[in-house]
């Protein structure tokens, strides 16, 4: 019960961060889903169309943060190149510390328990 109320809520939480960041930092993206996936935080297509992993509710707000900040890089660079890494330095002057939280995160063990 405890899981499935935070997916609904991760449904709700995380399109409206991602609004406001992109609003923040002029960011246009043309989509956004919400998803239950197992090796990945989130993704950037070509069309702009943005997908989080709903066990991002369980993170702290600056690594939630730095992950939709990351993704919205990607609407202006589709790669890791060092352009892209210059796009995120902008938008998040704290993004290494953060990058390295986000490796260090673990769900708990319950989240992928179906």
């Amino acid at each position: 019960i405890l899981k499935q109320w935070l997916r609904d809520r991760a449904a709700i939480v995380l399109p409206q961060r991602l609004s406001e960041l992109a609003k923040k930092h002029d960011f246009e993206y043309s989509s956004c889903q919400v998803r239950h996936a197992k090796t990945r935080w989130g993704s950037c297509s070509t069309r702009k169309s943005i997908n989080l992993n709903a066990g991002l509710i369980l993170m702290p707000v600056a690594v939630l943060d730095y992950v939709i900040l990351h993704e919205l890089c990607h609407t202006r660079q589709l790669n890791h190149s060092a352009q892209f890494w210059y796009e995120v330095h902008k938008v998040d002057a704290n993004y290494m510390q953060h990058r390295q939280l986000l490796k260090q995160f673990k769900l708990p063990s319950w989240w992928h328990v179906s």
